[in-house]
């Protein structure tokens, strides 16, 4: 238009990106992971990958996150928090795994 680029649509990504930063700057809030935007289109998205971000978090913000994700009744299925847990649940779906292999090759005798 006039020589100029017009630009047509709307960036709903780049909308909410620029308000949780003003919001957080305005009011001095501190935004925890699993609050942003970004990490609920993740979650939507793909499941697998919030799950692996909410890991790798530090440990403090990851038992926020989790506190938080528990109030707002998210299913979140029990992500371990420290290497204990994390063997424990191996173990679980070894044990798991071997159930249903033993299951399936018997004849049902």
């Amino acid at each position: 238009m006039h020589g100029q680029k017009v630009q047509r649509g709307f960036n709903r990504d780049g909308f909410y990106e620029k308000s949780e930063q003003l919001f957080d700057k305005l009011f001095g809030y501190n935004r925890n992971f699993a609050e942003t935007y970004t990490a609920k289109k993740v979650f939507t998205k793909d499941p697998v990958l919030f799950k692996v971000l909410l890991v790798n978090l530090p440990t403090n913000e990851k038992a926020l996150a989790l506190k938080l994700l528990s109030k707002t009744r998210l299913i979140i299925h029990s992500i371990p928090t420290n290497k204990a847990q994390l063997a424990l649940k191996t173990f679980h779906q070894l044990r798991r795994g071997i159930k249903r292999a033993i299951e399936a090759c018997s004849i049902g005798i």
